[in-house]
């Protein structure tokens, strides 16, 4: 029947509407350009897209009021680390190697964060850097609303109608994805054919999520205080630039500091141009979800608030009792502070599947609640990569469904860390998790859960020759736990062989395009005598999940301007 009344999208769509213009939007309408589809990205920000990967200039300089910094394995061959570096040579990101990141106990004993495992970068004028660098050639419609209610029709003959106020003319396109969650995509897709995507879109809110059930379908999302505040140098300690806030009591009995999860300060980020060190310095601290989920209220109606200066004065406070500082010490010495609430700040659960496209319907969603590894969920590095692969799918394999399924045998909801320990030990309580937004862009190493991640776009990595780079991926060989959050066991690894590589492609560089799916083993290329790569590999994963996920989701992708041809060998778990 619905052969009938839906005709799947046969070929690749010509021209797409994203409506999101944070990092999985604009990741998928990069690549969507770069495949030469055309692609308009419709963001709600009124100065510049980003979402949480943007900044600010508060007191005359660069200030992260979301993701602070952006980390990668320092010795496993990762796109993602391809990408880093080259963006650091584009100038988007800097190498953060003199920061001082780690863990603040109760009463302000900072451990710093291994720092041989890592690299940390942060952007080159703040994280918004990043951002920029993504849109930069794309056809971004800035401060454009497009309304839940009526913003998004379906035309039955095909294709999609986007309005965006009366003012302004409908557009349409040959297909849509939706690259932001929460309520907004929820409504904005309840009186569209799509059902199935409508059924993932559905959104509540917490300060933390149990284990699945069989059959969970609904994303939880929480909610995050964000506050910049300018104090003088030397207010606040000296001892660390980046801290996690550690959960307890310290030993004398006096209460730490749950309200927070994370403090930063950007003047140790961004120093002046002229090398002298700023006399004003302002920090970031970020809440924790239960504080947000206690004390929640409309960011648009926040300034000026009973709530406002409620909430600004307990993060004050809470900040003097992470710090081990005097009360009041730091909340009469700000000069200057801006209060913001994100709403859908992180996601505590995730869809095991990187993306999700309705072919009949010509709709995909991209965010970084999807994410088929669970280590890198509700991370930046998942937000691009989903947007990097669906973008793919769309160029390659239209006509294929992915993700949608529901029920047995489909896709299914897990905490979004799977009841691991959290950034820098801490430890979530049994089974729940709370991962932050501080979390959302953060690797500590020393055995903590991958959080890091961040993008440009889809083209901005390259090649040895110029060409673009594959998706953003895993963790390579550090990666060791299936794709349920589960450890791997040893002996359930599985072969991969790899057709159509282009010639110049390394061992390092077929690993890194297979992260995204997973943990990679080893990689051997087939050579000639002369040791010329033959364009043949054979990839050992680390999980069969990770084989499996592979072909499902990178199967045609280009490596160096070529389509990657993989099939699965015939003897799996050797």
């Amino acid at each position: 029947m619905l052969a009938l009344l839906f005709a799947s999208v046969a070929t690749s769509p010509q021209r797409v509407g994203v409506i999101g213009g944070g990092i999985a939007g604009l990741s998928c309408a990069r690549r969507l350009q770069a495949l030469g589809v055309e692609a308009v990205v419709f963001d709600t920000g009124k100065h510049a897209p980003g979402g949480r990967s943007s900044s600010r200039i508060f007191s005359g300089a660069p200030a992260d009021h979301a993701a602070q910094y952006i980390s990668t394995p320092r010795d496993e061959p990762s796109a993602f680390g391809l990408f880093a570096e080259e963006m650091v040579r584009a100038g988007a990101l800097r190498l953060w190697s003199d920061g001082r990141v780690g863990t603040l106990a109760p009463g302000g004993a900072f451990t710093p964060a291994p720092s041989d495992s890592v690299r940390r970068y942060i952007g080159s004028d703040g994280i918004g850097s990043l951002a920029a660098a993504m849109a930069e050639g794309l056809d971004v419609r800035q401060d454009v609303w497009v309304p839940p209610s009526g913003g998004l029709r379906y035309d039955r003959k095909g294709g999609w109608i986007v309005r965006t106020g009366r003012d302004n003319p409908d557009e349409r396109f040959d297909a849509v994805v939706v690259s932001h969650n929460g309520k907004c995509a929820e409504r904005l897709t309840s009186s569209t054919p799509a059902a199935e995507v409508h059924a993932l879109l559905r959104a509540k809110f917490g300060a933390s999520v149990g284990r699945p059930r069989e059959g969970d379908a609904k994303m939880t999302l929480c909610s995050i205080y964000s506050l910049l505040f300018e104090v003088d140098a030397g207010v606040m300690p000296d001892t660390f630039d980046a801290a996690h806030v550690v959960p307890g009591r310290s030993g004398d009995g006096r209460s730490a500091a749950p309200e927070l999860q994370m403090l930063c300060n950007n003047a140790r980020k961004y120093p002046r141009a002229d090398g002298a060190p700023r006399q004003k310095h302002v920090w970031t601290a970020l809440s924790s979800a239960r504080f947000g989920a206690a004390h929640k209220f409309p960011q648009e109606a926040l300034e000026g608030t009973e709530t406002e200066a409620e909430v600004r004065r307990l993060l004050l406070s809470a900040v003097e009792r992470a710090c081990g500082l005097p009360a009041g010490s730091v909340s009469n010495s700000v000069r200057a502070s801006k209060l913001q609430l994100w709403g859908a700040a992180t996601p505590l659960n995730r869809w095991d599947r990187d993306y999700l496209w309705d072919a009949p319907r010509g709709i995909g969603v991209c965010g970084d609640w999807l994410s088929s590894v669970a280590s890198r969920a509700g991370t930046v590095e998942a937000a691009w990569t989903s947007g990097y692969l669906l973008a793919e799918h769309m160029g390659s394999r239209p006509a294929d469904s992915l993700g949608i399924e529901l029920g047995r045998g489909g896709g299914r909801f897990w905490a979004a860390n799977d009841g691991l320990a959290g950034e820098g030990g801490m430890a979530q309580g049994a089974g729940q998790a709370e991962p932050e937004l501080g979390q959302w862009v953060v690797d500590l190493g020393g055995g903590a859960v991958a959080r890091g991640g961040g993008a440009r776009g889809a083209t901005a990595g390259r090649g040895g020759r110029g060409t673009p780079v594959p998706p953003e991926g895993g963790r390579g060989g550090g990666d060791r736990r299936r794709a349920d959050g589960r450890p791997s066991v040893p002996g359930t690894g599985r072969d991969l062989f790899l057709k159509n590589l282009p010639y110049a492609a390394g061992e390092r560089d077929v690993a890194a395009f297979l992260s995204v799916a997973g943990a990679v083993g080893r990689v051997e290329l087939v050579r000639d005598v002369t040791g010329q790569s033959r364009g043949l590999a054979r990839v050992r994963m680390e999980t069969s999940d990770g084989a499996a996920s592979a072909v499902e989701t990178l199967g045609g992708a280009y490596l160096q301007g070529r389509s990657v041809s993989l099939a699965l060998d015939s003897r799996p778990n050797k």
